[in-house]
């Protein structure tokens, strides 16, 4: 659709952005961000403080552990960034 309506900007995520630059040399990736997409987990207000405490135990030894790392790398996503533990 870009090329197709003669578009001179566009934006969208870093990764298939890149992919279609590095197929077109005739366009250029702005290498600042000017978005991130960041996760998160959530639950109900009404759990107790221990369970919060386990959650986000949990979340950090995946990060920690390179579970998500090596989940984004199966997804074929492995330029994607994770956040560093803690």
């Amino acid at each position: 659709m870009f090329r197709a309506r003669g578009l001179e900007a566009g934006a969208g995520i870093r990764q298939p952005t890149a992919r279609f630059v590095a197929a077109h040399p005739d366009t250029r990736l702005v290498e600042e961000r000017f978005m991130q997409i960041q996760q998160a987990v959530g639950t109900t207000r009404s759990r107790r403080p221990e369970t919060v405490t386990f959650l986000r135990d949990l979340v950090e030894e995946l990060k920690a552990g390179g579970f998500v790392a090596d989940a984004l790398r199966r997804s074929r996503q492995s330029d994607a960034t994770v956040a560093p533990p803690g």
